[in-house]
């Protein structure tokens, strides 16, 4: 804005950009400012900013901090406040609680999923109720079957959602149910399913639909982990067999748990040409896997209840050239030397181990601090025990250079406080500056002033000074050498 003086008067001009006439670079042009405006204030203007006259998308950022119930209420006040408390943003990322059941399936256009006859979730029955007649689009699915009436009512509540074009993702236990095959039917049936999991309490027979089926599965995880008393302990579900040789051609993710006598066979598996995770039991056939072109994930665990790896498994972590995350069983050393060994160990990114060693001397740590140069890629090693000392020596620049989070568990015999400040874990943070010290700090999640545990009650002369009081809070903390960053989370901590 700028004063002109021109016969003894002034007049007020603001200066904007203009198009030029035709084409050409934008003009700067002045136009007299109203003089009501210029005497009105910016805090006289912020005034008269009504909560209606928001546009839409600061208006929903606002009703998405409402409580649901409190959504169903303002969507009384206008048309307008109708419209946007039914907002499909607003209610896809929602899951549906049990007091609301019957108002959000009528109301809600969309919901993120819901949980039926599960834990705290609603019984079977009611959830059918609610779900007759809905056109809400439900994208996650979860039910179990707790009696065997259950099943027809599941049914109806599968085919119900699936009509309005939801249940992309189902979550299937089948219990202690035996009649499923119609349920079954439904489920190898659904066009729209993407990701399914199922925990079968028997094994489940082959649907026996006459519908032509297309692959449309990207994720499977199937798990029994009982046995039925007149089917052999060996035999394979198949339910599972039908429902990977139906969508080979789709499946990414695969996850498999079957009891120990159960062998899936790997040749099943090598035909999922477009496998990236596999999630199973290690096994003699593990060698078929490798003519897999994008596997790039896998998590193993000890077959026959903690034996040693059979020879096949090692010799496809041996082989192995692409891998990119592995997570093996802590109980078999072999295992880890084996991926050591391949050329996946120059280009994997994420390591763990399943279970928790107890032992800070145990051979796995052991093992891992020998072999730690072999994995110059590697970016999160995680593992259920105290690091040892060896381990927490050869964690280096050199060794680990692009190492950033390192997940452990605290000490249980000595204050984890005073663990964070010993020499050994010191130096490890001021050796890697970008590394993150990833701890379970506590195992409660109470107010420390009111609990008598051994660690909220401690004395020493870390507890004693105060600094960093607030870690007992429970959950995971990190901790640095470096103050917090913008890259870092607000549980980091500098030590």
């Amino acid at each position: 804005m700028f004063v002109c003086n021109s016969s003894c008067h002034f007049e007020e001009f603001a200066i904007a950009r203009v198009p030029a006439c035709g084409p050409g670079p934008t003009q700067l042009a002045a136009f007299p400012l109203c003089s009501e405006l210029l005497r009105e204030s910016s805090i006289d203007r912020m005034d008269r900013v009504t909560l209606l006259g928001l546009p839409d998308d600061a208006l929903l950022r606002v009703l998405a901090y409402l409580p649901l119930r409190e959504l169903f209420v303002c969507r009384q006040v206008c048309r307008r406040f109708r419209s946007l408390c039914l907002h499909p943003d607003l209610w896809r990322y929602v899951w549906l609680p049990q007091s609301l059941v019957r108002a959000a399936l009528s109301l809600a256009p969309c919901l993120a999923g819901f949980v039926g006859c599960l834990g705290d979730g609603l019984p079977m029955k009611e959830v059918a109720a609610a779900v007759a007649g809905t056109a809400c689009v439900v994208d996650d699915l979860r039910l179990t079957l707790v009696e065997q009436e259950d099943v027809p009512l599941a049914e109806d509540v599968i085919r119900q959602l699936a009509a309005v074009g939801g249940v992309r993702i189902l979550y299937l236990h089948t219990g202690c149910t035996t009649r499923t095959a119609s349920i079954i039917e439904v489920v190898y049936s659904l066009d729209n399913l993407q990701e399914l999991v199922i925990e079968a309490g028997a094994p489940l027979p082959a649907a026996c639909n006459n519908v032509k089926v297309r692959s449309h599965l990207t994720r499977l995880e199937y798990v029994r982990k009982t046995h039925a008393p007149a089917i052999p302990a060996d035999t394979l579900d198949p339910f599972f067999l039908q429902l990977v040789a139906t969508h080979a051609s789709t499946l990414e993710h695969v996850y498999v748990d079957f009891p120990f006598e159960v062998v899936v066979p790997m040749s099943l598996l090598a035909g999922i040409r477009g496998l990236r995770q596999l999630t199973c039991s290690l096994n003699e056939g593990m060698p078929q896997l490798l003519s897999l072109p994008d596997l790039v994930s896998v998590d193993f665990w000890s077959c026959d209840g903690g034996d040693l790896a059979p020879p096949g498994a090692l010799d496809f972590l041996r082989q192995s050239s692409q891998l990119r995350t592995a997570r093996l069983p802590d109980d078999d050393t072999a295992a880890l030397v084996a991926l050591s060994e391949s050329r996946s160990a120059g280009v994997l990114t994420s390591l763990s181990f399943r279970g928790a060693c107890v032992d800070d001397d145990a051979p796995l740590l052991t093992s891992l601090a020998a072999v730690l140069p072999r994995f110059p890629s590697l970016a999160e090693l995680q593992m259920f025990a105290e690091p040892s000392a060896d381990l927490l020596r050869a964690i280096s620049p050199t060794s680990a250079p692009h190492l950033t989070r390192l997940t452990v568990l605290a000490p249980s015999d000595r204050c984890r406080h005073a663990w964070l400040h010993e020499p050994g874990i010191q130096d490890l943070l001021r050796r890697n500056s970008s590394l993150h010290l990833c701890v379970q700090f506590s195992l409660h999640g109470g107010d420390p002033k009111d609990c008598d545990c051994s660690w909220c009650l401690c004395k020493c002369g870390w507890c004693s000074w105060g600094c960093h009081s607030d870690l007992y809070s429970g959950g995971f903390r990190k901790f640095a050498s470096h103050a917090r960053g913008a890259g870092c989370s607000v549980n980091c901590y500098q030590v």
